[in-house]
């Protein structure tokens, strides 16, 4: 299931002016552009801020709506820990699906040249697919069967009616590969009817990223994804990174990510410096750090963010950068030590928890950690505190 929603968001930005495109303005293509490295950098308000503009500018265009219920969905996955509990944003998705279906299907009627009708099938099928994510997320699986199979259908509709209409395979590939290697959310005996093929929808994905005119960078995001994830391929995600950091080098997260895939390469020596490089740039910032740190802790999982497993090998990772820092008192090895006990005390090695917050406590102010480890000395700081506590963080202004 978190394959189908973590890809989403992208899936929602390539709504750009295609090739021959007429139907949509130039305001839309230069809203996007200035959309995109806020939403990569994790700064979602700033990019709904942007996409609102064109909003507001263009109130019968399917494609503002469309991306700003993408990045809320980006959101939403990355940060559910917020989402779930702000009711305002989810009513704003729900009606910028509503407002996207609507005026899609108001280009689809009033226009005759097949550019357009593409335009406007793209824009609805990719919103259907939204919707039918979030009702995945709420486990309505009926309803995200039927949006599922609409979505499809519009976006094969889009093909017909533009052949080179190359983006639309970015969409198509993620429900191939979905249906294929996830039938564990085919939870109801229709949703059996979906069938797949992952190898053809990994095929697609990667035409998307050659060949999209505005889908190429979102394209190697969802495949970087998927090759961290599900494929366990890191080498091909690495690759594919690479490339899409070339692009956004401002991104924390893409940086977070490329220091991912190296250290399950085995490469600490490449994983280290990038993650090191990270603590300090955003550290001149302090605040944020803070609010990025939960994208980045909990980006790459389902609701499991932090379950058994994760904190183990956090552990190894940290253990490895503390003795690399070296003994000396730094920024870096306070919060890296800090991590670290958080780690002990979510697979219940108290006493070592107990010997870091103190450590903590010792060490130079940083980010305001020594607040954090007096309250972890106070009450353990398992699972649910530490989500906790990334949710305050990332609240913060």
């Amino acid at each position: 299931m978190r394959l189908l929603r973590d890809a989403c968001w992208l899936a929602a930005t390539l709504f750009l002016p295609l090739p021959h495109a007429r139907a949509l303005s130039p305001a839309t293509e230069a809203t996007i552009r200035e959309a995109l490295p806020p939403l990569y950098d994790l700064e979602y308000a700033q990019a709904r801020g942007r996409v609102r503009r064109l909003i507001e500018a263009e109130p019968e265009n399917p494609y503002g709506t469309l991306f700003e219920a993408g990045a809320l969905w980006w959101q939403a996955d990355n940060e559910f820990e917020i989402f779930k509990d702000s009711p305002a944003l989810e009513s704003l998705f729900e009606e910028d699906v509503r407002l996207t279906l609507e005026r899609g299907q108001a280009l689809l009627d009033s226009s005759s040249s097949d550019t357009a009708k593409a335009q406007a099938l793209f824009a609805m099928g990719i919103a259907l697919g939204l919707r039918g994510q979030w009702h995945l997320l709420n486990d309505r699986w009926l309803r995200a069967y039927f949006d599922g199979r609409k979505a499809v259908k519009h976006l094969d509709n889009c093909l017909r009616h533009d052949p080179e209409f190359y983006d639309a395979y970015l969409g198509l590939g993620l429900f191939d590969y979905q249906a294929d290697r996830l039938p564990a959310v085919l939870r109801l005996p229709a949703l059996l009817l979906v069938s797949g093929d992952a190898r053809r929808g990994l095929e697609r994905m990667q035409l998307a990223m050659e060949k999209g005119r505005y889908a190429s960078a979102q394209a190697a995001q969802y495949l970087t994804t998927i090759y961290l994830r599900d494929e366990k391929d890191p080498q091909k995600a690495l690759e594919i990174l690479r490339a899409l950091r070339g692009k956004f080098p401002q991104s924390p997260y893409l940086q977070y990510l490329e220091a991912i895939a190296t250290h399950r390469l085995g490469r600490f020596d490449e994983s280290y410096p990038l993650i090191r490089n990270l603590i300090d740039k955003l550290a001149q910032d302090p605040q944020l750090l803070r609010r990025k740190l939960l994208t980045m802790v909990c980006g790459l999982w389902d609701g499991d963010c932090l379950a058994p497993g994760q904190p183990e090998a956090a552990q190894l990772w940290l253990t490895r950068a503390l003795e690399r820092e070296g003994q000396g008192a730094s920024d870096r090895r306070t919060l890296l030590r800090l991590m670290r006990a958080a780690t002990y005390d979510m697979t219940g090695r108290r006493e070592e928890a107990v010997r870091e917050y103190e450590a903590v406590l010792a060490s130079p102010e940083f980010l305001n950690v020594q607040e954090l480890a007096k309250r972890c000395l106070a009450s353990a700081c398992d699972r649910e505190e530490s989500l906790r506590q990334l949710k305050s963080m990332a609240l913060t202004p």
